[in-house]
């Protein structure tokens, strides 16, 4: 494949629910393409809690999976500027893949990229009921105030946090703007009871390991770590307090998965770029086609 007919890096994107069968989809497309797959996950990144999270294990071919201690904080700033500088590095075809839409439109450049705030900063916004967090965003940088979504709670704690840490409004980092990229955005979404039943196989076949991680986790950090901050840790800890038994914690995070992949799918369906699919054929039609579109046209 030759790039010398196009100024932007051509890559593919496959975003989607959890358990919907995205990382087999990118292994399969990195076989048959050749390429590398790049991890999206915010909470793959972390070590420790491989069966918990799902996660790939790191390799040459299998990148930003794995790779922080999970007392360590991580931003999708900090998300974007790995993932440009393995999409750069990766010289056949990058495979983006993951279900955390802050990382992916970051990564496409819908996001901004102010920097990572001090702890202490963040706790102090974080103690604010949201009433405050707007009040206080409205005083200091009313500019942005009148212009983000002051419903969304986690964007007006990100502004407000950046403006007191910084003294400059989250716009001074970057405003959304055009992707580097050619991108290829592919949504794998097989439906809701194949999902809802892969869920339920990966939590049950996965369980003892599930447990293990989160008992050995739990013994060497403390309760908000950042990586420990996932589904399945609180039900699995609630198992090992005696607070319910495993059939009951194995039901309660089959029901928060499942519930997450109904979130995942909202987030996505709002960006009009992402094309759908359900038949691993297509997708490999459509991806050849974008891959040598120039050479259809000449």
């Amino acid at each position: 494949m030759t790039q010398e007919f196009a100024q932007k890096k051509r890559m593919a994107v496959i975003v989607g629910p959890t358990a919907s069968g995205k990382s087999d989809l990118a292994d399969f497309l990195a076989l048959k393409f050749g390429g590398a797959v790049i991890n999206a996950d915010a909470r793959q990144v972390y070590q420790g809690l491989t069966a918990v999270t799902a996660a790939h294990k790191a390799d040459e071919k299998h990148l930003l999976y794995e790779f922080l201690n999970l007392s360590a904080p991580f931003s999708f700033a900090e998300y974007v500027l790995k993932a440009d500088t393995e999409i750069k590095n990766v010289s056949d075809l990058p495979i983006v893949v993951g279900g955390s839409g802050l990382y992916v439109d970051a990564l496409l450049r819908s996001q901004g990229a102010a920097p990572r705030v001090p702890a202490e900063i963040r706790n102090r916004v974080l103690a604010m009921s949201t009433d405050v967090q707007c009040e206080e965003l409205a005083k200091c940088d009313p500019a942005v105030a009148a212009k983000i979504d002051m419903k969304n709670p986690r964007r007006v704690a990100r502004a407000l946090e950046v403006f007191l840490a910084t003294g400059k409004s989250i716009t001074e980092f970057g405003e959304p703007g055009e992707s580097p990229y050619e991108v290829f955005l592919i949504g794998w979404n097989p439906g809701r009871e194949q999902i809802l039943a892969r869920i339920r196989s990966r939590i049950l076949v996965s369980w003892d390991a599930m447990v293990a991680e989160v008992a050995a986790a739990r013994n060497l950090y403390a309760a908000d770590a950042p990586g420990i901050q996932t589904i399945g840790v609180p039900e699995i800890c609630d198992f090992l307090d005696g607070k319910m038994s495993a059939a009951s914690a194995q039901e309660l995070l089959i029901t928060h998965t499942a519930q997450y992949a109904k979130r995942q799918i909202t987030w996505f369906k709002r960006n009009k770029n992402i094309v759908w699919y359900t038949d691993v054929n297509e997708v490999c039609q459509s991806l050849h086609d974008f891959l040598h579109k120039d050479l259809q046209m000449s």
